[in-house]
């Protein structure tokens, strides 16, 4: 059975997806700002002891230092918590240039999105 949540915030929208080892959450929208500070705290509810986290942010369509430090921080949570964090995004995704500018490439498992 599989169970889908879908929550609105301004200008973002996540939709979170129980999994056979843990939950995915696809993001859609702005991850800017105060966006990205009530993301942080929302993704952290969905980390579980040895478990997996998939983030989705293909339908993100801007990203700041904000937004990548709430991935970040989320990923060290995950590992505080033996739990595995993978980030779906293709190579022309905005955060691939945060990732180069602040020199934080290989800091998250990357997963190229599967196209229908």
């Amino acid at each position: 059975m599989e169970i889908s949540i879908n929550i609105s915030m301004e200008a973002i929208t996540y939709n979170i997806t129980p999994t056979a080892d843990g939950t995915k959450v696809s993001i859609a929208g702005v991850l800017k700002s105060i966006n990205a500070i009530d993301l942080k705290s929302e993704l952290h509810k969905f980390i579980s002891k040895r478990e997996r986290l998939i983030v989705d942010i293909t339908q993100i369509s801007d990203i700041d230092l904000t937004g990548l430090n709430a991935l970040m921080f989320t990923k060290i949570k995950c590992s505080l918590k033996y739990s595995d964090m993978t980030l779906i995004a293709d190579d022309k995704h905005p955060i691939m240039k945060l990732l180069r500018l602040t020199k934080s490439e290989g800091q998250f498992n990357m997963q190229k999105p599967v196209l229908a």
